[in-house]
């Protein structure tokens, strides 16, 4: 799969995906405008920032989604606010349904995803060398995962650890539910040779067939997932070009 460069209107079919992908600090020419496009509350959050570079991104990512998701609206997304269920996970109001999204950043890139009316999940990490001296597999993963990971050779163990983070991340977020899952209830394959899958969930036996996974090529220092009931249908893959709100 590769990123396209986009319509001003993107057309997508009832069992489409579509992901839009930023490289965010390549976007500050439009930055005043971004700002004014989001809510009073976002833009609180952004004053709150310690640094510029940090406060500029969070506007970005924020100025993205908005763009991204008046593209399907047809109408700009300005300054409104979102809905969020219990666990806290953000949605459209209910008079702009049936979108959904989810949307997952990592340092300077950012990516957004969206499909009609169907749960999603999406995440991308950095990776980090010497992740797995830290513990967190032992910590988070299953003892399946564990053994896959520490099997591997030392050179292929910190990809392997983010295409396995991303994966679960992913499936998570597709659920909605937050940190109420642990991450040790449910595998995902993790091999260097493995499709995205998740393998097995617990305590539904049936519950990993219902759902997809592929992996997002989102650079080589990064790992990317994109999670959605099955089967998962079409996926495109958009780069994001910048705002096109046109706010004043």
């Amino acid at each position: 799969m590769d990123w396209r460069s986009p319509a001003p209107s993107p057309t997508i079919t009832d069992d489409a995906i579509h992901v839009w992908r930023a490289d965010v600090d390549d976007h500050a020419d439009d930055f005043d405008a971004m700002r004014r496009v989001l809510s009073p509350d976002e833009r609180e959050r952004a004053d709150r920032f310690r640094f510029d570079r940090d406060r500029r991104r969070f506007i970005v990512r924020r100025a993205m989604l908005r763009d991204v998701l008046s593209r399907y609206l047809d109408a700009p997304w300005i300054g409104s606010p979102y809905r969020h269920n219990a666990f806290g996970k953000p949605a459209l109001p209910a008079a702009q349904a049936p979108w959904t999204f989810n949307t997952s950043h990592s340092r300077g890139r950012a990516l957004v995803a969206v499909a009609r009316d169907r749960a999603l999940g999406v995440d991308i990490e950095m990776i980090r060398s010497n992740i797995v001296e830290e513990g967190l597999a032992e910590r988070f993963f299953t003892e399946g995962e564990v053994r896959t990971l520490r099997a591997l050779d030392r050179a292929q163990q910190d990809t392997a650890f983010f295409d396995c983070w991303t994966r679960k991340e992913a499936y998570i977020k597709a659920q909605g539910q937050g940190l109420s899952i642990a991450l040790n209830r449910f595998e995902v394959s993790l091999g260097p040779d493995d499709a995205a899958r998740l393998l097995w969930t617990a305590p539904d036996a049936d519950e990993a067939a219902r759902w997809s996974m592929i992996d997002l090529p989102v650079g080589d220092q990064h790992r990317g997932c994109l999670a959605a009931p099955a089967p998962m249908g079409p996926t495109t893959l958009w780069k994001w070009d910048g705002m096109r709100l046109g706010a004043t």
